[in-house]
């Protein structure tokens, strides 16, 4: 039915709906009583060509990509004080049954001028600590750390830096005996990407952390198998 003409019968439909019902409306009714499927761009180019006068949304919803209620907002404005934007996000979706990211939530915030606990760390001294969504505690460095120019780096990290240098691009320090709170150097382990894939894979995760570097070891002894009978195959002569 797109693109055809406007019969009398349905111009008058919108003559007497559009004062009365939003767009959104208006189509929906308009396809429900005609049974066509004109789009809300199309309605609102009949009512304009013909003169119609429409009913019109008084206040725009804000502009957070998302409509959020009065009430939604009023909680955001409540909660974020007292949260981060991980738990702010969370505790939303809990309060309203819903499914907002965490993305959706921060752009809600910066869009209504909510000002969440953790968007106030911008002006903290180096040093300053933090529990993310994770469970691990970052440090905010005096300068750019992260590869990306980000100045929040987990603290295990820093610590293993300040030993033994930067982490080379593949790899990761993770706790032995799997304690978040240990940061004994002893405590950090570096393992690559793969092994540490290994080890979630097979489970060999242990809270004895001999037991997890002996875990690494058997990984990375998998790994260089792997990698050598890679070689070996594309190395191996054809026969004549």
């Amino acid at each position: 039915m797109s693109g055809r003409p406007y019969t009398n019968e349905q111009l008058d439909f919108l003559r007497a709906r559009a004062p009365i019902m939003i767009i959104h409306e208006l189509t929906r009714a308009f396809n429900e009583m005609f049974g066509g499927n004109r789009s809300c761009s199309g309605i609102r180019e009949a009512c304009r060509t013909h003169t119609i006068t429409r009913k019109r949304l008084r206040h725009r919803p804000p502009a957070t990509g998302a409509i959020y209620t009065h009430e939604q907002l009023a909680f955001l404005r409540n909660q974020a004080p007292l949260m981060t934007i991980y738990e702010l996000a969370k505790a939303f979706n809990e309060a309203y049954g819903q499914h907002r990211s965490y993305f959706g939530i921060r752009a809600a915030c910066l869009n209504n001028n909510i000002n969440p606990k953790c968007m106030r760390r911008r002006n903290s001294p180096p040093g300053t600590e933090f529990i993310d969504a994770s469970g691990y505690i970052r440090v905010k460095t005096a300068a750019p750390r992260m590869r990306d120019g980000r100045i929040w780096t987990r603290k295990h990290v820093v610590i293993w830096e300040n030993s033994h240098g930067p982490v080379p691009k593949g790899f990761c320090i993770i706790f032995a005996d799997g304690n978040k709170r240990n940061f004994a150097l002893d405590n950090l382990v570096k393992v690559s990407c793969a092994e540490m894939g290994s080890l979630s894979l097979h489970k060999l995760w242990s809270a004895d952390p001999e037991l997890t570097k002996s875990a690494v070891n058997i990984a990375r002894l998998k790994a260089a198998i792997r990698g050598r009978e890679k070689v070996m195959s594309g190395s191996t002569p054809l026969s004549a």
